[in-house]
């Protein structure tokens, strides 16, 4: 994911991925994510649909934003090790790769392909090598291809339970319940009804 960014942006360079250590894990966000569930206690509307969430990220604190993602804007980074970059078992000066160890990745736009890391947080230590470019083929310019073509399905047993506590939710929303997609199609039979709740 990286590796595409610094090539589809000519305005980053370096992008540095470091690694908490064990023991301490503390970061910002950790705070923010307690700050949320207090207010969620003492939130005065109810939670009936997912964009709810968003409201009450959004009055926990002025300074937090929530950004409401939608299906076309998830990718799959996975296909890039399938077709341009893959990693290997060990470094370019043949030592033992392994990921358990890492505590900061760099990458470069200047070194392309490139995965540098360190095994430590130390400045002074020099960045080992990874090279991730697959040698059988150069592919320039990837296009990245959308996770999803159509809306995830949930079980029939999970819309089963959501629709018994639809007498709970506000009935605005009782659509977007009843047209969530069913794994495998099988819309299950009239039982689905939201009449038989109202």
């Amino acid at each position: 994911m990286f590796e595409k960014v610094l090539e589809d942006l000519q305005t980053i360079e370096i992008i540095d991925h470091k690694f908490l250590v064990v023991g301490h894990t503390h970061m910002e966000c950790d705070t923010v994510h307690s700050q949320i569930e207090k207010k969620k206690k003492k939130f005065v509307n109810s939670i009936h649909h997912p964009h709810d969430w968003a409201t009450l990220i959004v009055t926990t604190n002025h300074k937090y934003n929530a950004i409401e993602m939608v299906q076309d804007q998830y990718f799959d980074f996975g296909s890039l090790l399938k077709n341009k970059y893959t990693f290997r078992n060990t470094n370019t000066l043949g030592d033992k790769f392994e990921w358990k160890l890492i505590r900061w990745m760099r990458y470069e736009k200047s070194k392309s392909g490139i995965l540098q890391y360190k095994l430590s947080l130390q400045p002074d230590e020099d960045f080992k090598e990874l090279d991730i470019t697959q040698r059988r083929r150069k592919i320039t310019n990837f296009e990245l291809k959308k996770c999803y073509s159509a809306p995830l399905p949930i079980s029939c047993n999970q819309k089963r339970d959501l629709h018994s506590v639809l007498p709970f939710i506000n009935a605005e929303f009782h659509n977007f319940y009843n047209n969530l997609h069913v794994e495998g199609e099988e819309q299950l039979e009239d039982d689905w009804d939201i009449d038989e709740y109202d």
